[in-house]
């Protein structure tokens, strides 16, 4: 049979659906490693109130990694492997990176005047973050639609290397967020360098991307992640704020890491399939989920306790934090696959809906637990409010494809609950 125009056709080269997610998985480990390991180097060498620009930085960073493709990644990885994506979509998505690099530079000028320095650093760097991650996600996602796992691992490695290079300099030579912004842009330019293989997803007569309710999305998933961060920035001091933001880098090192070819694979595995293979692919997806996010959690659990004595002085209490958010870390893997499942079957809407709900209940959540006991609660109710809503998505998505939910995930999150509030009132 005819190999469709968009893929190769060579079989033996391509990865296993199962090789493919441990290629992205062992790729995203040292990127992750390379993010998460250098923001403990510079926590510990700044201390919590220096940091927190630092952190800012890593939110902007966050930011623009997952919402600055205007959902065309999205798009592309749902769109079947034999037809293409209009090419005038991709151009759409670099003038918006141009513009927002103009207004960027702009406002950073302004802002350097102004006498701001730092501010204007974290602004001019994150409007270069923003139009090269945007970039890169886009190329990624069709790589691997073209059976370029292997790729798009090495161009991850090779932007994790030089961002670690950067960072450990930087902390060497006692300097903070301008070696931290510059380091972050350097690492989204080797990786737009270093994935090639994505061209053949783009045509002058491709399918327009159409990609706004995906968009919407994922800023409404990025929203809900960061509405904590807001909250207490608001509600609770700097110092708070950087040790919460510290705990929960720690807490997310696993589904940082698999968080994101988790979905990726789901997309690309359920993007072809129908009645007949849906429901055994729901359950092997599950299944992969549920044994990454119960070993994911246990090995936070074990980092708690010694995180305060690797940070050391003026971090005390953040081993706590990590221990409450560890519960909520087999929910957090859950997530990204219940959407790939909706938006694969054309709920992309329905993923909105469902993502502002979410965004309500983890912001009040955090909002009572901050005012009612501080840092420590708010992080109690961060944990019990994914735990919940992921939950409820969880089984809104498998409705909305017409499968069965796995049936022991609503009696694991009931139980997830009661241990994030049971630590809680012990560790206070």
């Amino acid at each position: 049979s005819a190999c469709p125009p968009a893929r190769r056709c060579n079989a033996a080269a391509r990865p296993a659906p199962r090789g493919r997610l441990r290629i992205l998985v062992a790729a995203r480990l040292v990127d992750q490693a390379a993010l998460g390991l250098g923001s403990l180097l510079l926590a510990r060498q700044l201390g919590p109130d220096a940091f927190a620009p630092v952190a800012v930085l890593f939110v902007v960073n966050s930011l623009a990694i997952q919402v600055s493709d205007l959902g065309l990644g999205f798009a592309v990885l749902r769109t079947p492997a034999d037809r293409t994506v209009a090419s005038s979509s991709l151009r759409r998505l670099r003038l918006v990176g141009v513009g927002v690099v103009g207004v960027g530079a702009v406002v950073a000028a302004g802002l350097a005047v102004a006498g701001a320095g730092t501010s204007a650093v974290v602004v001019g760097a994150g409007a270069l973050v923003w139009a090269t991650s945007a970039e890169v996600y886009v190329r990624k996602a069709a790589a691997l639609t073209l059976d370029g796992a292997r790729q798009v691992g090495g161009a991850e490695v090779g932007g994790a290397a030089v961002f670690a290079v950067a960072v450990v300099a930087a902390a060497l030579a006692g300097v903070g967020v301008g070696a931290v912004a510059a380091a972050l842009v350097a690492k989204h330019l080797i990786e737009l360098g270093l994935v090639r293989t994505w061209r053949a997803r783009f045509g002058p007569d491709g399918e327009p991307a159409r990609s706004g309710p995906e968009w919407l999305g994922q800023v409404m998933t990025y929203l809900v992640a960061n509405a904590d961060y807001v909250v207490l920035g608001v509600l609770l001091t700097p110092a708070d704020l950087s040790r919460y933001v510290v705990a929960f880098r720690v807490a997310s090192a696993l589904p940082a890491l698999v968080a994101n070819p988790i979905t990726q694979t789901a997309f690309v595995d359920l993007a072809g399939a129908d009645d007949d293979t849906r429901q055994d692919l729901h359950r092997a997806i599950v299944g992969r989920v549920a044994r990454l996010g119960l070993l994911g959690a246990l090995a936070v659990g074990v980092a708690a306790p010694v995180l305060p004595w690797v940070l050391g002085e003026g971090w005390a209490g953040v081993g706590a934090l990590v221990a409450v958010l560890a519960v909520a870390v087999p929910f957090r893997l859950l997530l990204g696959m219940s959407v790939a499942q909706a938006i694969t079957v054309g709920r992309a809407r329905s993923v909105v809906a469902w993502e502002t709900g979410r965004l309500v209940v983890v912001a009040s959540a955090t909002a009572v637990g901050a005012v009612a006991g501080g840092v420590l609660w708010a992080t109690v109710g961060v944990s019990v409010a994914t735990i919940a809503s992921v939950t409820v998505i969880y089984v809104a998505s498998a409705r909305a494809a017409r499968v069965e939910p796995w049936p022991v995930v609503v009696p694991g999150a009931v139980a997830a609950v009661v241990a994030a509030a049971g630590l809680g009132a012990v560790l206070a």
